[in-house]
């Protein structure tokens, strides 16, 4: 029977052929970036391990790395398996980190020591990713960043190469929050409301995100307790989101903190809550939203919206998701000029700043029509009329 162990620390596996125990454990990658696998045999299961364990001690003992060396790539891994170990990030982030992490490997600087890596080659690596958004740029600067800060402060290297670089601006133009007009809405719910749950399956999934501003993964982890139809309330408790290995998991919490929160139920979305509290009373634990007693993934959910705007609306130029039924959420409310500090508590931000970022357009949109009613005030009360030649 193996013994196995996290990644790249080691397999122990008994050869009754040779009545022999042996481990096999990774040293490091060669120039094409493969795996070194090593071997380790003994008599005992542990002779072996001793063996091994004296040798994984080695290679994460800064003073035989600084002596060995360590590839860029595999400083990267160890940051983002320690982080996810010592529960600093949550499956969701691990994922996010592991593809930067890949994308990162596609240039040779992966593969190089990491104590030789200069500022110059980390700026040719830079040169590479002027193609991607300005934010995902900055994800993988930071993921860089951490991996030398980590280096320094084991003394493995003495001065951050990440100190000296250059950001680079990307090519791509800035996308600005895209939330549905008063008139898209307006047609998307009438068409919904006309539609029964066998014609259009996730339709009160939508209503749901676009009249109480919640995310998808709330909307996806809702149960039958999570609604009080007396006092008219909502609990936002948890999320559906995917672990580490791609399978949807429901996390008894939600994205931050400030998510856990009540919202109220207006009495126009209310026949459309009992309406899924109805068809959902068999539901696996009470899941509120689900297919054949299965989780309903963010990209199932995503395709119906699609093909609804496209073929059923008509809405060719508009590119969807169901992200923008929250962000239309928010407009309403900054249209009819809610206050900031309770949109933020409706949305579940953890602070101001998050509304704000997040619902530039709005503002700009919001600023104008201010501005509008200033001018509106002015003209009526003063005489603009011209003398002109």
């Amino acid at each position: 029977m193996a013994t196995r162990r996290g990644n790249g620390e080691g397999c122990i596996t008994h050869e009754k052929s040779r009545n022999r125990w042996r481990a096999v454990y990774a040293d490091g990658r060669d120039e094409n970036g493969k795996l070194i696998r090593k071997n380790i045999y003994g008599k005992t299961r542990k002779e072996v391990s001793d063996k091994l364990n004296a040798i994984l001690y080695q290679k994460n003992n800064s003073q035989y790395i600084k002596k060995n060396g360590i590839l860029l790539i595999d400083v990267i891994d160890n940051l983002i398996e320690n982080k996810y170990k010592l529960n600093l990030i949550e499956d969701r982030q691990y994922n996010t980190l592991k593809q930067h992490r890949n994308r990162i490997k596609k240039h040779k600087i992966a593969n190089m020591m990491a104590q030789e890596i200069t500022t110059a080659d980390i700026q040719d690596f830079l040169y590479t990713i002027v193609e991607y958004s300005q934010s995902y740029i900055r994800k993988l600067i930071s993921l860089l960043n951490c991996a030398f800060k980590d280096l320094l402060h084991k003394q493995i290297i003495l001065s951050n190469p990440m100190d000296s670089i250059i950001v680079p601006r990307s090519k791509k133009d800035t996308k600005v929050v895209r939330a549905l007009t008063f008139e898209e809405q307006k047609k998307f719910t009438e068409y919904l409301v006309n539609s029964t749950v066998n014609e259009e399956k996730y339709k009160n999934i939508f209503l749901f995100q676009m009249y109480l501003g919640m995310r998808i993964g709330e909307v996806l982890a809702l149960k039958n307790t999570d609604f009080d139809l007396n006092s008219k309330y909502v609990y936002i408790r948890r999320t559906l989101t995917e672990n580490k290995n791609g399978k949807l998991i429901m996390k008894n919490k939600t994205k931050t903190i400030s998510g856990l929160r009540n919202i109220k139920i207006p009495d126009f979305l209310l026949p459309f809550v009992e309406e899924q509290l109805e068809i959902a009373k068999h539901n696996k634990d009470g899941v509120l939203f689900c297919y054949k007693n299965k989780f309903i993934r963010h990209n199932s959910v995503n395709s119906v919206l699609k093909r609804i705007y496209k073929t059923n609306l008509g809405f060719n130029d508009i590119e969807i998701s169901s992200h923008m039924l929250r962000h239309t959420f928010a407009t309403r409310c900054r249209e009819q000029a809610v206050d900031m500090c309770a949109t933020r508590d409706l949305l579940g931000h953890a602070d101001i700043k998050e509304t704000l970022d997040t619902y530039t357009q709005v503002q700009e949109n919001f600023k104008n029509s201010e501005f509008d009613k200033v001018n509106s005030f002015l003209e009526k009360e003063i005489d603009f009329k011209p003398n002109l030649y």
